[in-house]
């Protein structure tokens, strides 16, 4: 969990709560600038009435008394930090695949994105650049559940865009123990992509994303989103025609399966023709064979001696490989 290990959000409810900035420094100084670090800090429990081990745990990672006033501070950080840790586990616990990505605190998000202003030299951020944050919180679930999962141009929408436009409306989910909760689901939105321009501010704003998830880095995305436009904007061999932006901006469509494969191995059967079409040979088969003339209706299942060795119309028998077995059931 983001909070959890969070340095801009401990130090923003730190300031919140009133600990001077002196104290925070000492806090920092010793690595105790995360709720994470706080929960584990000592073997205490919150509801305790005994600080002893959280007061002897932080005098001797910053070397010094706490005085009564900073241990005050100090019982506050230690309870948030457990609450913290435990709603963390439970959250992990009770988390499904339907389950909205989690939300990055506002004062690690705030953290995220000035250093990438103060890193990323050259990129000028504006409002239509700068990622939404329900695509950053997406990209850190990612990172968090360990998965991969693609997101096309159309979805990669501003912040700009997520704030003007964004509505809800209530839903009925199931949690892990199959109760059913009433919530607010979001319109999923889409950015428009038609055109060069579109298409790369799109490709821009999943950069920033992923690298303010810290799940990619931002100039390593940026030599690929360049390499795609530079192929997307040269000219097409000649007889060919260029493809449209909402075309090459989709992943690629999947081939269809082999008629093997979705019959689990063995060869699909041929339908029945319908109406008089039986009587139409297919392309390979012969009418009369080696024995004689063979039945039509046989090869489809539709004669009404279908089982007997042969008919009034003639042999019972495959009318392109000549197997003692119906055309759409041979394998030829």
């Amino acid at each position: 969990m983001v909070s959890l290990e969070s340095k801009a959000a401990w130090g923003s409810r730190a300031r919140a709560i009133g600990v001077p900035d002196g104290f925070i420094s000492e806090l920092k100084d010793a690595s105790l600038d995360t709720f994470g670090q706080w929960a584990f800090c000592c073997a205490s429990d919150p509801s305790s009435a005994d600080d002893t081990p959280v007061k002897e745990a932080v005098q001797t990672l910053i070397g010094r008394e706490v005085t009564p006033q900073e241990m005050i501070y100090c019982r506050k950080l230690f309870f948030e930090g457990k609450t913290y840790a435990v709603s963390d586990m439970q959250a992990r616990i009770d988390r499904s695949a339907d389950d909205k990505p989690r939300v990055m605190p506002l004062a690690e998000r705030m953290a995220r994105i000035e250093r990438q202003k103060s890193t990323l030299v050259g990129v000028t951020w504006t409002a239509e650049l700068e990622p939404a944050h329900k695509l950053v919180d997406k990209i850190l679930t990612m990172k968090e559940d360990g998965t991969l999962v693609f997101i096309p141009p159309q979805k990669c929408i501003s912040r700009i865009q997520e704030i003007q436009q964004e509505k809800h409306e209530v839903a009925l989910t199931f949690d892990a123990t199959g109760n059913v909760k009433m919530g607010k689901r979001a319109e999923e939105l889409k950015c428009d992509t038609n055109g060069d321009l579109n298409l790369r501010n799109a490709w821009t704003r999943r950069n920033l994303a992923f690298d303010q998830a810290g799940l990619a880095s931002f100039v390593v995305l940026e030599k690929w989103a360049t390499k795609l436009m530079l192929a997307k904007l040269k000219e097409p061999p000649s007889g060919q025609k260029r493809e449209a932006t909402e075309s090459s901006a989709a992943p690629a469509p999947k081939k269809p399966k082999p008629a093997a494969e979705e019959s689990g191995g063995a060869p699909k059967a041929p339908a029945a023709p319908s109406g008089n079409n039986w009587r139409k040979l297919p392309q390979g088969c012969q009418r009369k064979g080696q024995n004689g003339w063979r039945c039509l209706k046989y090869q489809w299942g539709l004669c009404n001696k279908q089982k007997e060795s042969k008919c009034k119309f003639g042999i019972h028998e495959c009318f392109k490989c000549g197997a003692k077995r119906p055309y759409n059931q041979c394998e030829h």
